[in-house]
């Protein structure tokens, strides 16, 4: 009999212990579906958070116009995070926090990427060599969505990277800024006024160039006269801006301010006050 009772008690106590087990596993359930919801609600409430790198140049000016309208695309579903923890889809520029962007993606497989590439300035090609190229070839691996910046960017990364999907997407314009309607920038009447606007100090500028077709003019024709809009000063070329304003030719507006909206308004206004616009570049 207390051996009977001895085997009664184990049973109901491992029947217990099986019916804990089960309410326990019930508990996790109904925990793990609650928490997809709250992540859903989250989701309604916030909206979807993109991760975005904070850079400058011409990719700052990508990220610049993904901040500004992606909440104005999406009717404010989707937002701008600079925590990629708490992001849904993460935007990789070139290497730019791609450790951070994988080891994200390592620990939320549903992170979607999307990998934004240009075609690197000449000055830095140099960087797409040892583990800069395989982080950038590890980002392109798992990424969902590729962006190029143009064609020859296309082409650019061939010998490297999968080019055979992604969509070229060109660096954006403002036209509500850069338009022919508005204000004018201050220039003498009774010359023809030719515009040159540069930034980066790359060869590829060509601002040897420039200083030729100033000469040039100069002798052929008094009545042209050349505005620089920017910064001519480098190391990289002979050509610096002292040497450019020699020229009775030539006026140097300043550089203007091209991260903010006065910036933008006053270059504008130069485009349109020019007769001609003037591209020295050999790219664009």
């Amino acid at each position: 009999d207390n051996k009977y009772r001895k085997e009664l008690g184990l049973a109901a106590r491992k029947d217990i212990e099986e019916r804990y087990d089960i309410r326990k596993r019930w508990k996790e359930f109904f925990e793990a579906i609650q928490g997809k919801r709250d992540e859903s609600n989250r989701i309604k409430s916030e909206g979807i958070g993109v991760y975005i790198p904070n850079i400058d140049g011409g990719p700052g000016t990508f990220s610049g116009v993904m901040n500004n309208y992606l909440p104005i695309i999406s009717n404010n579903k989707w937002h701008v995070t600079n925590d990629i923890t708490g992001a849904s889809i993460a935007i990789a520029i070139a290497y730019i926090d791609g450790e951070e962007i994988l080891l994200e993606k390592d620990r939320n497989p549903n992170l979607k990427i999307i990998h934004r590439l240009d075609g690197l300035p000449m000055a830095r090609r140099g960087e797409i060599q040892g583990e800069h190229m395989s982080l950038i070839q590890d980002i392109n691996k798992v990424s969902d969505q590729v962006i190029w910046q143009s064609e020859h960017c296309r082409r650019f990364w061939a010998p490297y990277l999968d080019t055979n999907r992604g969509v070229i997407t060109h660096n954006g314009v403002d036209l509500k800024v850069f338009n022919p309607e508005g204000s004018l920038h201050p220039m003498p009447d009774g010359e023809i006024k030719v515009l040159h606007v540069n930034w980066s100090l790359f060869k590829h500028k060509r601002l040897d160039l420039l200083d030729q077709i100033i000469t040039e003019a100069k002798r052929s024709n008094p009545y042209i006269h050349f505005y620089l809009v920017g910064n001519y000063e480098s190391v990289d070329t002979d050509v610096v801006k002292g040497s450019l304003q020699d020229h009775s030719n030539v006026t140097y507006l300043g550089a203007f301010p091209g991260g903010d909206k006065e910036g933008r308004n006053m270059l504008a206004a130069a485009y349109r006050s020019a007769d001609i616009l003037l591209f020295t570049s050999e790219m664009e």
